[in-house]
């Protein structure tokens, strides 16, 4: 889609990037064994036009540069979910000294039976608190009000096994 003023905005620009990259790689190289060959004098490119290695030069600069964008975002991407995950660990650790007695011990007793998964009602004002703030999520789909299935995220999970066993061993 398109900016009003009719230019493309920056999502346009990266998803053309995404679709781009295969045909960049294909200039890139191609354009390469050109602007090699003429510079070292092969017959077959010594009698091109330089009007036509110049085109050819800007191609493989744009094609290069798509190259250098396409890693970039990988790194970014990688670099980000990275955070992302450092960030959330980081708030659950804060989120479960927050917690009153009773989100605690269900918790616990989630961890004592090794039961990642259970069922409740959908309204339970216990398990809908501990949704809202992370710490359990609902299964996608269609079942019964009466008999929703529940599950600890792995993260929550990890994290409370975690303190667990520092609990339990008496380590600080």
């Amino acid at each position: 889609m398109t900016q009003p003023s009719g230019f493309p905005g920056l999502k346009d620009v990266l998803n053309a990037f995404d679709v781009s990259w295969t045909i960049a790689a294909g200039i890139s190289i191609t354009g390469s064994v050109l602007l090699f060959a003429n510079v070292e004098k092969y017959p077959f490119a010594d009698d091109l036009p330089s009007w036509f290695m110049a085109v050819v030069l800007v191609f493989v600069v744009a094609a290069y540069a798509i190259w250098l964008i396409r890693v970039l975002q990988g790194l970014s991407s990688i670099i980000s979910r990275q955070f992302a995950g450092f960030r959330l660990r980081r708030r659950i650790r804060l989120e479960l000294e927050t917690l009153n007695p009773e989100e605690r011990s269900f918790l616990a007793a989630l961890v004592r039976e090794n039961q990642k998964t259970f069922r409740a009602r959908l309204i339970e004002e216990r398990v809908a608190t501990l949704v809202a703030r992370g710490f359990l999520e609902r299964a996608p789909g269609v079942f019964s009000r009466l008999d929703w299935p529940y599950f600890v995220p792995d993260v929550v999970w990890k994290e409370i096994n975690r303190r667990t066993a520092k609990e339990t061993l008496g380590i600080s």
